[in-house]
């Protein structure tokens, strides 16, 4: 499901069985599974996405068992789950995308909204489409993230297309098919040297231009 190199070479791929850390020199294998045991393995083995933040922790992010950080230093889990009963915790336990900004912050695309991870205080600020609010997220279901060279936040919802997201504001601009997008799901974001967002759609490859907002597909 996800595959990253790490800042010494090693590759880590999330499978359905659980993580692997491939060591490309010898060809050797660690492999980590979920043993029920909060903060000591993971805490599922489906492995949908995978990050090395700036301090080279590993973020995996599973499907049903929450946020989970690999401690590159001790080796040791933390696992973050949705509590129903406590607004600053994960808003789902299904990970889709994780994203570091240019301030440290991560950004978590899950199954029930988009979540802002404070890493130092271990708390989330959760962003969920409100159909009566139109600067709210187009919808819930979050799977790309992208931040452009000038800062701002581009978002990829599995239904709702894409979205241009203002952390000043905390509002969101959206583009869907009415406005040229090819399909309203987008499995990838990236931008190129020349002003424009490539994103991965149900029907095809679609470029925008982030100055004319005009896509080709």
């Amino acid at each position: 499901w996800a595959i990253i190199e790490d800042h010494i070479g090693n590759i880590w791929l999330g499978t359905s069985m659980g993580l692997n850390k491939l060591d490309p020199r010898n060809g050797s294998f660690v492999k980590y599974i979920a043993k029920n045991k909060q903060g000591k393995s993971i805490s599922n083995n489906t492995i949908i996405s995978l990050f090395e933040d700036r301090h080279h922790n590993i973020w995996i992010g599973t499907a049903g068992g929450g946020l989970d950080k690999l401690d590159f230093k001790t080796n040791i889990f933390t696992n973050f789950k949705n509590d129903s009963n406590d607004p600053e915790s994960i808003s789902s336990n299904i990970i889709y995308k994780i994203f570091e900004d240019r301030e440290g912050f991560l950004w978590i695309g899950t199954m029930n909204g988009l979540n802002k991870f404070d890493t130092e205080v271990n708390t989330f600020i959760h962003y969920h489409n409100d159909p009566k609010n139109p600067s709210s997220i187009s919808h819930n279901v979050v799977v790309s993230i992208c931040e452009d060279k000038n800062g701002t936040l581009w978002l990829g919802t599995y239904g709702g297309g894409l979205n241009k997201f203002n952390k000043v504001k905390e509002t969101f601009i959206h583009f869907r098919e009415e406005e040229g997008l090819p399909n309203n799901v987008v499995y990838g974001i990236l931008e190129d040297n020349n002003n424009n967002l490539w994103l991965s759609t149900n029907r095809g490859l679609s470029k925008f231009n982030m100055t004319t907002e005009l896509f080709k597909n």
